[in-house]
């Protein structure tokens, strides 16, 4: 093989492998307690479903629509 060919693949895997260690942890949201087990009742705060924000048929129907396009594009391209 080449030469050049073996740094580039070295470079690369070492590039690789640098930015898998070097990623950031998780972020959390400031909070009093992160568990939502400790809190009464064992809901997490901010849990409450508004339904005026649930999405209606024309939004449910666009999504099932998008996914029958998405596996029909897989399967046929």
């Amino acid at each position: 093989m080449n030469r050049y060919v073996i740094a580039t693949t070295m470079l690369i895997c070492v590039v690789v492998v640098f930015c898998i260690l070097a990623m950031p942890d998780d972020a959390y949201a400031q909070m009093d307690d992160l568990s939502p087990q400790s809190r009464p009742g064992g809901e997490a705060p901010g849990m409450d479903i508004d339904g005026s924000k649930l999405p209606g048929r024309l939004e449910k129907g666009l999504a099932l629509g998008s996914i029958i396009a998405m596996i029909a594009v897989m399967k046929y391209l």
